[in-house]
């Protein structure tokens, strides 16, 4: 809900509205509304979707407090942290982005990565990359850069996520082996 929020929200910063103050409230009753809207018409939507909705409020509701709460300051932390490397990637390269557009940045990346349309979401991030950071003036040049720099980065955390997965299989199997 928080992510389609944002979305709406930054919709109107697209269309470029000003930053006023008193735009955010309409750009918020808007989106509220479409929210209210999307949860109004819940009898008409597809059985597998309303299951698979049903299932995760079943496995938060088993949460505890402490659960739930390490889980949202998780989300949270990776959320900024995604947000810190999209503005430090634009300026490194070159794209004076304002937090507002890195936000939306952020948003539309976040937006095309759930999209079922490929595995892991190759392309599909790029393009949201590229079409953002055309849309903010910048060249098609500028974007595939920083689409091209954030995914060598993605494969970097990989690379070193799946080195310590396999290091700590061979530990497991060494000690395992090791005490039969």
């Amino acid at each position: 809900i928080s992510t389609f929020f944002v979305f709406g929200w930054s919709i109107f910063f697209i269309a470029n509205m000003t930053y006023q103050f008193n735009r955010v409230y309409l750009m918020s009753f808007i989106t509220l509304s479409g929210l209210f809207l999307v949860a109004a018409s819940w009898q008409i939507l597809p059985t597998g979707i309303k299951d698979k909705v049903i299932e995760i409020g079943v496995i938060f509701r088993g949460l505890s407090r402490k659960q739930l709460s390490s889980f949202l300051t998780a989300n949270l932390l990776v959320s900024i942290l995604r947000f810190i490397k999209f503005y430090f990637l634009a300026h490194l390269i070159g794209i004076d982005l304002s937090i507002i557009q890195s936000a939306f940045l952020i948003v539309a990346v976040h937006l095309s990565s759930i999209l079922p349309l490929s595995m892991g979401g190759y392309g599909l991030l790029e393009g949201a990359i590229v079409i953002v950071i055309v849309n903010f003036g910048y060249s098609v040049d500028s974007g595939v850069m920083l689409a091209v720099l954030n995914r060598v980065g993605v494969w970097g955390c990989s690379i070193i996520g799946g080195l310590d997965w396999i290091h700590a299989v061979l530990r497991r199997n060494v000690f395992d082996t090791g005490e039969e």
